[in-house]
């Protein structure tokens, strides 16, 4: 293999992936067999498949991945340092479980993916550079359109090291907090018999099915606790962080873009919303990766279609133009565009707002900017379209129920103007990151009005119009609009941020990024130590301190998705949901946030009379009641019965004890 060819080195790192992949069989095998039988503690177990797994990945790398016609790598040096990297690797791998199983508490089987995945790069780049010495990692520089390329040796590990911090600071405080509303939201869903969640509950959940589905799976592999269900968003989030510099890498876009592209990815490792949206069971850090990826792509298109019609204008223009571009990348950009896209639409219906911005981003960008033919343009990015339409179809006769059902309902989300400042907030990380964020970003988008212009226009468009359109639909149509929605907004922002960096001159560059890192960790320090929706230690409470015969009331009825996570079964008392259980469909009622969840009604005061007929305690488990009963019908009601003896905080949910007053 020719020495610095990237092909080569990707050829040798999918070669030992393969390697690995069989002797990762021969370790969880192992582990699965000593832990079911219960021959061994899970930590033990894995460091014994691990060493089990590394003598079937030495005879595999030697003899295929590594192999050389001019040497042998079947020595007991080269075996010595093999085995040596692997009795490290072993040791990391069982201290890194012992934190992930014992310290955290997640299933051994996750834990032992997410240290398999961490482990794989860092020893494929050892044993490569020194176990086998292979030629392909020499550092002889690589050129491609002139641009030169980092070493191998210097870019990979950073990529690595970005990602292994970006996980890190994903994991603390995973299991500690209790799932708020709209998690247990996705774990009730997620246990829904499948045809049931791609039928029914389209009819009044206002989420596509897709992550749910998702969500199913790996529920199903990992179990249904609050880390395993939230792990799926770690792993999309911190693929996200390595997807940065890993694409500009091999999109072969030279050494500034994979210098910008490592700078963005240690920013977004950092982010204080990423790291939020990582750690809830929610869709966001997975739409934020496909999100990525589609203005990746569209970013890739309108650079392949400008670098065509730059050649067109140099050619005999008697030569006609093949469809659809010049080159196969040409396809690979549009297929990627259209498969990513398409998959961001079917994690939010809000995702039509960031095909809106990317679609007009790029034709804008090519009408301004990229002269030239106008058909293959039209072709690629038309095609991509209609790819992401495609991809995307299958949902659009529920979306039409699902807008049915929206439009009756009463909505609990309340627009003004002024609310488009937090969708920055998310896309720079905290409220204290706009200006110093928001001042770097605008010596990006000067730089590219100079250097690239479409791409000025494309990520101008990508970056405001999916918030001014969501804005302008929430003004005028039906308040949508929430901050949380732009979260895959801010992998491009940290982009952004990490170009205006590079814009200044090179001695204000390193006080710049330490500005940027110390206002990040202080965010990332403030949300460790935040509280969310304490439903776990309320309902456990609940369940210690009530009595035989208590009464236990509960609205909204949404309410029930907690309470059904958190019960203890044979110990929590039964609920009573107002006006009834979840889904209460069809009723003449309010609905609010879905066409399941109504609010309360005059004739809900007589059901509620019957049901505390001669009970002393009363109970009242409710979130958010002023949005579902406006005229305070319930507390009022249960004020003229009974003096309030207690009541439970669970920031932004209240258990309230009811006493009637002794004759």
């Amino acid at each position: 293999m020719q020495a610095g060819s990237g092909n080569a080195t990707r050829v040798a790192f999918l070669r030992y992936a393969l390697a690995g992949a069989a002797g990762t069989v021969a370790h969880y095998a192992l582990l699965l067999a000593l832990v079911s039988l219960g021959l061994m503690a899970p930590a033990p177990a894995s460091v014994l498949g691990a060493l089990f797994g590394a003598v079937i990945n030495f005879m595999l790398n030697a003899a295929w991945t590594f192999s050389d016609r001019a040497r042998s790598h079947f020595t007991w040096r080269t075996a010595a340092r093999f085995f040596a990297t692997a009795v490290l690797a072993a040791a990391l791998n069982g201290i890194a479980m012992t934190l992930l199983v014992d310290g955290l508490g997640l299933d051994y089987r996750l834990a032992q993916l997410l240290v398999t995945a961490m482990l794989l790069g860092a020893t494929f780049l050892v044993n490569a550079s020194w176990t086998f010495q292979a030629r392909p990692l020499q550092t002889s520089p690589e050129t491609q359109g002139g641009a030169r390329l980092l070493p191998l040796r210097g870019f990979w590990p950073l990529c690595a090291l970005v990602t292994v911090l970006a996980l890190l600071l994903r994991l603390p405080t995973l299991e500690s907090r209790s799932l708020w509303l709209d998690e247990t939201y996705s774990a009730w869903f997620a246990a829904v018999p499948l045809r049931e969640l791609w039928t029914s509950v389209p009819l009044y959940e206002t989420h596509p099915p897709f992550y749910y589905t998702l969500l199913k799976g790996w529920t199903a592999l990992f179990g249904n606790g609050e880390a395993a269900m939230r792990t799926l968003s770690v792993l999309a989030s911190t693929l996200t962080v390595f997807a940065l510099p890993a694409g500009a890498r091999l999109a072969r876009l030279g050494a500034t873009a994979e210098r910008v592209a490592l700078l963005a990815a240690l920013f977004l490792a950092v982010n204080a919303n990423s790291i939020l949206f990582a750690q809830q069971a929610r869709p966001y850090a997975l739409q934020a990766l496909s999100g990525t990826l589609a203005v990746f792509f569209s970013c890739m298109l309108v650079l392949e279609l400008a670098r065509g019609s730059a050649t067109a204008t140099t050619a005999a223009s008697m030569v006609p133009m093949p469809a659809l571009g010049r080159s196969r990348r040409l396809w690979a950009w549009s297929a990627g565009l259209a498969l990513s896209a398409g998959v961001t639409l079917w994690l939010h219906n809000t995702g039509v707002f960031a095909a809106f911005g990317i679609w007009t981003g790029m034709t804008t960008a090519l009408l301004l900017a990229v002269p030239g033919p106008r058909r293959p343009q039209v072709l690629a990015v038309g095609l991509a379209g209609l790819g992401a339409l495609l991809v995307w179809s299958p949902f659009l006769p529920m979306l039409v129920k699902q807008g049915e059902a929206m439009a009756k309902l009463a909505y609990w989300i309340g627009f003004k103007p002024r609310d488009t400042i937090a969708a920055w907030s998310v896309i720079s990380g905290s409220p204290i990151m706009h200006y110093p964020v928001a001042a770097l970003v605008a010596l990006a988008y000067a730089w590219l009005w100079r250097r690239a212009r479409a791409h000025f226009w494309l990520l101008g468009c990508v970056m405001s119009l999916p918030i001014l359109a969501l804005a302008g639909y929430s003004y005028v149509v039906k308040p949508l609009f929430l901050s949380r929605l732009f979260a895959w907004l801010a992998p491009l922002g940290m982009v952004l941020l990490a170009l205006g960096i590079h814009t200044l001159r090179p001695r204000w560059r390193p006080p710049a990024i330490a500005v940027i890192l110390l206002l990040s960790a202080w965010s990332v320090n403030a949300f460790y130590r935040s509280d969310t929706e304490n439903w776990r230690e309320m309902l456990a409470q609940l369940t210690h301190e009530s009595r035989p015969g208590d009464l236990v009331l509960a609205f909204p009825n949404e309410v029930q998705m907690p309470v059904t996570y958190y019960a203890t079964p044979g110990r929590t008392p039964g609920f009573v949901y107002l006006p009834g259980p979840f889904p209460a469909l069809g009723l003449a009622r309010r609905y609010v946030g879905n066409a399941g969840a109504p609010g309360i009604a005059a004739p809900d005061i007589a059901q509620l009379r019957t049901l505390v007929q001669g009970r002393r305690r009363v109970w009242l488990v409710e979130r958010l009641a002023k949005r579902y009963d406006p005229d305070n019908l319930v507390l009022e009601e249960l004020g003229r019965r009974y003096r309030l003896v207690k009541q439970i905080d669970g920031n932004g949910a209240v258990i309230r004890l009811y006493e009637a007053p002794l004759p």
